[in-house]
This record gives C-alpha cells, structure tokens and sequence, in this order.
C-alpha cells in the first residue's frame, strides 16, 4: 500500500522576516531620540555622565509611575511588572532628552514620530497579511 503525503504544513519556529525590519524602525526611532543628547556630549556642552544620570532618575520616576499605573488598570501582579518595565523603558530615553537645548527638541520628536507611524505600520502590515 502506497503511503499519502502529510497534507499538514510544517511549523515554522523563529520570527517574521518582517520583525526585523519593526526592530530597525524602532532602533531609529530611538536612535533620533537620544542624538541631540549625543551631539551635546560631543560638542562638550554637556558631560558624559550627565546623560547617564538622566537616564537612571528617568527611568526610576517612569518605572514607578508605569508600576503604580499597571497596579490600577491591571490588578494581577503582571500588570505592575509589566507597568514598570515600560515606565523604566520610557525613562531610559526620556531622561536624556530632558537635557536637550529647546531649539533641538522639535526636530527630535518629529523624527521619532515619524519612525514611530512607521513602526506601528510596518507591524499593522505584518498582523494583516498573517490574518
């Protein structure tokens, strides 16, 4: 007797091919964020740890307002993990760009919202064509 071919489709392990490309949005995002704190530290307006130093009280406020705020909405002990993980995220660039001259501070963010409605379309393109 003949055996017939599996009509099952292999599982695939791994990410999207597509996930990478959100990864680099996202990195340029960030990295548009955190380049006039850069450019400052370079220009010798600010000092290297300046930078540092905001990051970490950054992300330490944001972590605990994302921990006290993911404690309201969500009431399991994940929502105030996963609070505070976002808030210390925000924090860390969040915290250098409060450093940044105002003249520098428009050009930033529109970059970063620009990188932003990227990402969010890039992963929106993604979830649609696995739908």
């Amino acid at each position: 007797m003949a055996s017939q071919p599996s009509s099952e489709v292999p599982t695939r392990r791994g990410y999207p091919l597509g996930m990478l490309f959100v990864l680099v949005a996202i990195s340029a995002v960030l990295a548009a964020g955190l380049s006039p704190t850069f450019r400052a530290v370079a220009a010798e307006k600010l000092e290297w740890w300046q930078p540092l130093v905001a990051a970490a009280i950054g992300a330490a406020a944001l972590g605990f307002v994302g921990f006290c705020a993911g404690g309201i909405y969500f009431p399991h002990w994940r929502g105030l993990l996963m609070g505070g993980a976002a808030g210390v995220g925000v924090g860390l660039i969040a915290g250098p760009l409060a450093l940044v001259e105002p003249r520098e501070l428009l050009p930033a963010a529109l970059a970063m919202c620009v990188g932003s409605v990227i990402s969010v379309g890039i992963a929106a393109a993604m979830r649609r064509k696995q739908e």
